[in-house]
């Protein structure tokens, strides 16, 4: 893929409509690939089955299972964002990590492109929500060229003053940092409409408690048997709860990658 053009119709591959989708059931709201009008708080997550058929989020390392699909979706959120929120154990679990213009690969310059096509000049604002334990400001996701935050509490913020300004970096002290924190700071601070969630299970699935702090989820399921005990990461929502959750969703998609079976699903709240 090259173009804008690439990039949206890869989406409406991969999130519809299709003729051949079976009705939506009553009470569903269909939605599909056309995702340039819509922002909020997008959770990006790929999970697998268990033995009982309840998702688990597939933990980060060499044997978790790959999906291509799953990576350009990724991608794709990243290049809809104003802010994009990780973890400091999600930056220890992958030291290659960052949001740079490179990291998305062959797919980089058709998402460079649709990114413009969405208005959006500037890089997106990387954001680390850490408690400030072992941050490794060599880490690439710090040296990616574009600006980044780290937000964490006051007694962290003061040891990692020095080594965050001789970095380029600028930290946020909140009295209580957490992810529903750091969603108020960029929307009300910082002014980000789309900001995309990339934060392991602990931190990530609070946000569906009441109130719901989450407008879209972009959902890749692992479908090739359950997983191993060691490819879990942690529980994610069981699939009921995420259809009360998001009352409109694109059907399912199914995809053969070489790691197996993967199907793709999008769910909106309105």
């Amino acid at each position: 893929m090259t173009t804008a053009d690439d990039c949206e119709h890869r989406l409406r591959e991969i999130y519809g409509p299709d003729p051949r989708d079976p009705p939506p059931s009553p009470g569903e709201r269909r939605i599909g690939g056309d995702l340039a009008a819509d922002a909020g708080v997008i959770h990006v997550t790929a999970v697998g089955r268990t033995n009982d058929g309840s998702l688990a989020t597939i933990a980060i390392g060499p044997a978790a299972p790959r999906s291509a699909t799953d990576w350009f979706l990724l991608n794709a959120a990243r290049a809809r964002a104003d802010a994009i929120v990780t973890t400091g154990r999600i930056l220890r679990a992958e030291p290659d990590a960052h949001h740079g213009p490179d990291a998305a690969g062959l797919d980089a310059p058709a998402l460079a492109a649709w990114r413009r096509r969405l208005g959006k000049r500037e890089p997106p604002l990387s954001v680390v929500l850490t408690s400030g334990a072992a941050l490794d400001f060599a880490h690439p996701f710090f040296r990616a060229g574009g600006p980044v935050l780290v937000v964490t509490g006051a007694a962290a913020g003061a040891r990692l003053a020095s080594a965050a300004e001789r970095a380029g970096v600028a930290v946020a002290e909140r009295e209580n940092p957490g992810l529903r924190d750091t969603l108020r700071l960029l929307r009300d601070e910082r002014g980000a409409q789309t900001i995309v969630v990339e934060a392991g299970p602990h931190t990530a699935t609070p946000l569906y408690e009441s109130p719901l702090a989450v407008d879209e989820l972009m959902l890749s399921i692992y479908e090739e048997g359950p997983l191993s005990a060691e490819l879990r990461a942690g529980s994610f929502l069981d699939e009921a709860a995420i259809e009360r959750l998001f009352p409109a969703r694109s059907a399912p998609r199914s995809a053969r990658e070489a790691s197996g079976l993967w199907s793709y699903r999008r769910y909106r709240r309105r």
